[in-house]
């Protein structure tokens, strides 16, 4: 089977319990479910909590992204130490920028 197609809509409005199915299903594979859907699976439930968190983050770097601050390099950011306090998402990210060896510390706070 072939898939194609990039979909309807945002990957962030699919139900939860839809991408589980999918998963499942052999739709999508695993690797997708978190950073594509925004979705987190523990013991094979979703994880409704988690899955919010993920998904503010998600939406945050879609709005901001990381950039170096000494060469302006765009950091892809595979996981983020992040909280959810309420209504703010508190994201933090160290790392060594891969153009100019600095090191990068990021540190923001968005209110919903």
């Amino acid at each position: 089977m072939i898939s194609g197609g990039g979909g309807l809509g945002d990957p962030l409005e699919r139900d939860p319990n839809l991408v589980l199915m999918d998963l499942l299903n052999g739709y999508i594979l695993e690797e997708q479910v978190k950073s594509v859907y925004g979705v987190v699976i523990s013991d094979g439930i979703v994880n409704r909590e988690a899955t919010e968190l993920i998904r503010k983050e998600i939406r945050v770097r879609r709005k901001h992204p990381h950039n170096c601050p000494k060469c302006g390099y765009v950091e892809p950011i595979p996981e983020l130490i992040s909280q959810l306090e309420g209504d703010r998402v508190i994201i933090e990210h160290i790392y060594k920028c891969p153009t100019c060896m600095d090191i990068c510390h990021i540190l923001m706070m968005y209110q919903y």
